[in-house]
């Protein structure tokens, strides 16, 4: 089927490192969608893990917690964002 499609040409190899894909620094929203944005639960100085916690749904209001997505120190807090760098 990718000989009849003219597609051989594309079949290669791409390996990708954790490296590659993790980026050193992450700006995080607080505001995901539409509801309530959520109120951050770090202060800068922090260090967190994948999955931790950083910020915690408004109670009563369409909101969500926020987890971080890499390992790191928080390096800056705002109502609107928060920074991690690996």
């Amino acid at each position: 089927m990718r000989a009849r499609l003219d597609l051989e040409k594309y079949n290669r190899s791409a390996p990708i490192s954790d490296a590659e894909i993790t980026p050193k620094e992450v700006k995080i929203m607080l505001s995901q969608h539409i509801g309530a944005p959520a109120t951050p639960s770090v202060k800068k100085g922090d260090v967190v893990n994948v999955g931790t916690v950083i910020g915690t749904a408004q109670e009563g209001k369409l909101s969500v917690n926020i987890h971080s997505s890499i390992d790191g120190k928080v390096t800056n807090v705002t109502d609107k964002f928060i920074k991690i760098k690996r």
